[in-house]
């Protein structure tokens, strides 16, 4: 792998340029599901409620949109939330483990550090809440990255154009010298109209042979 490869520019793709930098998501591109039951047929009959009125209230929580860009700590959030869930702190605790059950994908880890880090300048751009940086310091951290930006920490998240630009600024790169990967093609297209290039993820192995095309 060149460490200066050649893509089509989003913009135009008659213009050739070199790669040198690559972003990544963390959820649902580094960081997986797992593989259990949705989490409303475990939780939503414990807290009475309708599967709906459950998905309102875990994952379309107006509030969230203000915990993502740090208006709001992640526990006042779920403090919210738990005044219509009304469960105790144990079982609140419980309902937490399973929300943010998942997986590193290892294999993914292991091709960025050994194929990607010695070649190009690597970024994150995530959209979380307070407490993400040190939750997932073991495996996001910068021995890896060179950049790594949480939406909570500069109030700002995608699509938002600006928070692309503070990551290209950081990493001293032009938006059509970097590949950005996240698994929502609607972010994707935030980041077209910037001039960066996008890879909408799905997994690993359709990753790679895109990347294989582009590196």
């Amino acid at each position: 792998m060149s460490s200066a490869a050649q893509i089509a520019c989003s913009n135009n793709p008659q213009i050739l340029t070199q790669i040198t930098t690559i972003i990544f998501d963390i959820g649902g591109v580094i960081y997986r599901a797992g593989d259990g039951p949705p989490l409303r047929e475990k939780w939503a009959s414990r807290c009475n409620l309708s599967h709906e009125e459950f998905d309102n209230v875990v994952f379309r929580d107006p509030l969230f949109a203000q915990a993502v860009i740090g208006k709001i700590s992640n526990e006042d959030l779920w403090a919210r939330k738990n005044e219509t869930l009304k469960l105790s702190d144990a079982e609140l605790e419980e309902l937490l483990i399973d929300y943010w059950g998942g997986y590193w994908d290892a294999e993914l880890l292991g091709y960025i550090e050994t194929k990607l880090k010695p070649h190009y300048k690597l970024g994150i751009i995530s959209d979380a809440n307070t407490g993400a940086r040190e939750a997932v310091a073991p495996h996001i951290n910068f021995d890896l990255f060179d950049c790594v930006v949480f939406s909570y920490e500069v109030g700002m998240a995608k699509p938002d154009p600006k928070i692309f630009h503070l990551a290209l600024d950081r990493l001293r790169a032009k938006p059509d010298e970097t590949i950005f990967i996240d698994d929502h093609q609607p972010i994707i297209d935030a980041a077209n109209k910037i001039g960066i290039n996008g890879i909408v993820y799905t997994d690993f192995a359709p990753l790679m042979a895109s990347l294989t095309n582009l590196l």
